[in-house]
């Protein structure tokens, strides 16, 4: 009869500690869930004095173009923000 209540104490302990993991595992999900703030970018550039107005600098993500820069003398200029940082390609 004493092992009975030994593996009951120890049932009841395993259950105490995994309800207090589960809680507090519960309690940090907001804090990790939270969005991050918006990253800002600046992307500054020069190219051939030869290319300029109406000629365009795309940044783009999987085809879908994020920010545009007209082209001034070869000089062009991003500025903006995301929502985190990310790789994306400059055409």
């Amino acid at each position: 009869m004493n092992r009975k209540k030994v593996v009951f104490c120890l049932s009841h302990t395993m259950r105490y500690l995994l309800t207090l993991l589960l809680i507090s595992t519960s309690m940090l999900v907001p804090v990790f869930g939270q969005t991050l703030a918006p990253v800002a970018y600046v992307v500054r550039g020069q190219l051939s004095t030869r290319y300029n107005a109406p000629a365009k600098v795309y940044l783009h993500r999987k085809g879908a173009v994020m920010d545009s820069a007209t082209l001034k003398n070869g000089a062009f200029e991003l500025r903006g923000t995301i929502p985190e940082p990310r790789v994306a390609l400059l055409t």
